[in-house]
């Protein structure tokens, strides 16, 4: 019966996504040749063995549903059942249904709002309480910090070099080659949760402005070029001489955006050597040059309206006030997360994509930050009684993940359905390919995430001073986690 329903889901989703792809464009000749090619050279799936684990039941602990804000939540382990027809939920659901008749295994989620605390009790506890932690990333590195969490290079039957891992987030959050976090084509939100920058349409014709994509690919969208472009067209429209909701603003988001501008400049407040041991880097002139290129546009009261000073009323001053503003052609830029691209669907006024500016010209690549607290990855507890089945199960979901609720969530909604240009989606397949992560931030040694959020809220910040003064602390904080990582993680 499970395996007549898995095909009738199956059936029906790409059905489904075969109706989408009518009402877009008709399948040309050339198309037809890139997907038969496509499928020549498919890259084959994991080499698992078969397994029947007797109906057991795989547990995620993450915050679920219950995170406090609808917009912030774990919607990529489980499905449900209220929300049928959605497309990312109904490719959960033959994802989940594949693996569970495939293992004879029952995938489910345990919901709770305070989950690294209560990760924390069940690990020291002894507890085997969950199979995989599916919270936050910034709550994932607290546990990997006081050594709960398993490095998942020694999972039997892992894959971290396959495709639908994250090479990137494997490179980037190892620590002394040991990798105890993680995101892949399973979870989700840490896409959701990808920092972009929204530009309206109307304002960019309305002022004359360069157009955002071409100085996207002709790499000259940089922090100068969007002081220059928040300048332009910030002004007062209600004449009262006062900043206020009214008027005409360069940006609009809050102060945290000044953590997406400074690691979209290329600055990490801490990097790691060959050795893959992480060094402090956040002095030099380059550091302190983003910063004062980032404040000048945020900290400028006549630029930027952070969303704490609207005086709306709305339900979510996040998407209803942005809109609000945005329709009323008085946003340039608003810098947020991917989700608001989705929560803004319903808004008649054009927006578009675009990275995080570069700090100049000369910089390789762009560099995109995540909302490390609001996103999620996967890892997996110590108190893990059978690594192996561990391994089996999450490598073959992250796979099939791959083939389902990925593509749904970045093909078919992203892209397709919420986006509104073409151009976008090239926006957007820069964006994915260069998010960064800055382990200063994940681990938030010595407090110095919130370095620059402190310097920003201050009317002449001292940003070479503030180094020396926090450095030592962050320092021995990070240096306190390697030893721990040698001795008793081994």
């Amino acid at each position: 019966m499970k395996n007549l329903i898995s095909v009738i889901l199956l059936l029906s989703l790409f059905i489904a996504c075969a109706a989408c792809a009518d009402t877009e464009a008709p399948v040309t000749a050339d198309q037809t040749e890139s997907t038969a090619a496509d499928t020549e050279t498919e890259i084959p799936g994991p080499d698992l063995p078969e397994r029947d684990y007797g109906g057991y039941e795989f547990r995620s602990l993450s915050r679920g549903l219950n995170a406090g804000s609808t917009h912030w939540y774990i919607f990529d382990t489980v499905y449900f059942e209220d929300k049928a027809g959605d497309i990312v939920n109904d490719a959960v659901m033959v994802r989940n249904m594949t693996i569970e008749d495939n293992y004879n295994v029952y995938i489910t989620m345990i919901e709770n709002v305070s989950c690294h605390s209560a990760a924390s009790k069940s690990i020291l506890a002894g507890s085997d309480d969950f199979d995989i932690y599916g919270d936050s990333i910034y709550t994932a590195a607290a546990l990997a910090a006081d050594g709960l969490l398993v490095d998942l290079q020694t999972l039997p039957f892992i894959d971290l070099d396959a495709r639908w891992w994250d090479a990137n987030a494997n490179d980037q959050l190892s620590i002394m080659h040991k990798l105890f976090l993680t995101v892949s084509d399973f979870t989700l939100m840490d896409k959701h949760g990808t920092w972009v920058t929204l530009f309206t349409k109307p304002v960019i014709e309305l002022w004359n402005l360069d157009n955002p994509y071409e100085l996207v690919t002709s790499n000259k969208w940089t922090l100068d070029k969007m002081y220059d472009m928040v300048k332009a067209v910030s002004h007062d429209v209600d004449g009262d001489g006062l900043p206020s909701e009214a008027d005409s603003w360069g940006t609009i988001g809050e102060v945290w955006n000044i953590n997406a501008l400074m690691l979209g400049a290329g600055v990490r407040i801490f990097t790691k050597d060959e050795e893959d041991i992480p060094y402090y880097s956040l002095e030099g002139e380059r550091s302190v040059s983003a910063f004062d290129k980032g404040y000048r546009i945020l900290a400028d009261k006549t630029m930027t309206l952070f969303f704490d000073k609207f005086k709306g009323t709305y339900t979510d001053v996040y998407t209803d006030g942005a809109a609000s503003a945005m329709e009323d052609n008085r946003v340039l830029f608003y810098v947020t997360g991917m989700n608001r691209v989705l929560l803004l669907r319903g808004m008649e006024t054009d927006f578009g994509i675009l990275p995080n500016p570069k700090y100049d010209e000369q910089q390789d690549s762009y560099s995109i930050i995540m909302t490390y607290g609001n996103t999620n990855s996967v890892s997996v507890p110590i108190t893990s009684t059978d690594p192996e089945r561990t391994g089996i199960i999450l490598e073959a979901i992250t796979y099939e993940s791959s083939k389902t609720s990925y593509p749904a969530y970045i093909e078919t909604s992203i892209k397709t359905k919420y986006s509104r240009d073409e151009e976008s989606i090239a926006m957007l397949e820069i964006i994915f390919s260069n998010r960064a992560f800055d382990l200063g931030f994940i681990f938030d040694w010595g407090g110095c995430s919130s370095f620059y959020t402190n310097l920003l809220n201050q009317t002449s910040p001292e940003f070479a001073s503030s180094i020396a003064k926090t450095k030592e602390s962050d320092v021995k904080a990070m240096e306190d986690t390697l030893v721990l990582f040698s001795e008793r993680i081994g």
